[in-house]
């Protein structure tokens, strides 16, 4: 019988157990950059609440921290669809530092260029989030 996993003189021919997902270093730094991203975020809120900012402002900067922490957690575990939501978590991310850049704040080009290398990581890492 052949493709049942015996040759044809009925031996069982041992089959290696599947390879674990790999997890490029890519998708790792990537996830370091979204947790930390998010951390500065929950953190920016505290700063935020002290400062006399808008509660929709205070209210916004701190969901957005907390949906950075949990893409980050996500990514690193390569949850299928936590690919899409880490891109479009990036390019709101570009989009806000891209504002920022106009404001003259200088912090921003450091917020493009990690926002950047998520969405570059991320689209170019389809495979490691493939179900195996």
């Amino acid at each position: 019988m052949q493709g049942d996993g015996r040759d044809h003189l009925g031996f069982e021919i041992p089959t290696p157990p599947p390879e674990p997902r790999r997890r490029p270093t890519t998708l790792v730094a990537a996830s370091a950059a979204l947790a930390i991203a998010g951390l500065f975020s929950v953190a920016g809120t505290l700063l935020l609440a002290g400062s006399g900012a808008s509660t929709a402002t205070i209210a916004f900067v701190a969901v957005f921290g907390a949906v950075l922490l949990i893409t980050a957690l996500l990514v690193l575990f390569l949850v299928p669809w936590a690919r899409t939501l880490g891109m479009g978590v990036a390019v709101v991310g570009l989009v806000f530092a891209l504002a920022r850049i106009v404001d003259g704040t200088e912090q921003a080009v450091i917020d493009l260029a990690a926002y950047g290398y998520v969405l570059f990581a991320l689209t170019t890492s389809k495979d490691a989030f493939q179900r195996r």
